[in-house]
């Protein structure tokens, strides 16, 4: 599983709904369209409340919005398997960027309070 099949599966049901974006975006609780259209295009991480709320109106379980197929044809190939371990290393690949953006952040915050005692020191 990655990214673009999970903004495929939530474009996918817009669609089956006969919404717009805005319409979903007013369905879902967005702020604006704008918010919506990047939920929807993967320019924002998806909340699980909205994950769980796209479920709720589309009637779609969340492990089809997430796998991208009905559960349980999917359930009865052998491209379940597959798909869950896209899913597990892309899930995977993303933590690890964030545990290297937190480190870095870390880092550099370190490096500012190291600059503010030197200063501090030669006042």
């Amino acid at each position: 599983m990655d990214e673009r099949s999970i903004k495929k599966s939530i474009k996918k049901i817009r669609e089956e709904m006969g919404l717009s974006q805005e319409e979903m975006a007013g369905e879902l609780g967005f702020s604006d369209g704008s918010s919506y259209w990047r939920f929807e295009d993967g320019g924002t991480r998806i909340i699980n409340q909205k994950l769980y709320q796209l479920s709720e109106i589309s009637g779609h379980p969340v492990e089809e919005i997430l796998l991208g197929a009905p559960l349980d044809s999917l359930l009865r190939s052998e491209q379940i398997e597959e798909k869950l371990e896209k899913m597990k290393a892309y899930y995977e690949d993303k933590l690890a960027d964030q545990d290297k953006t937190i480190t870095n952040l870390n880092d550099y915050i370190k490096s500012l309070k190291d600059t503010i005692r030197n200063l501090k020191k030669n006042e």
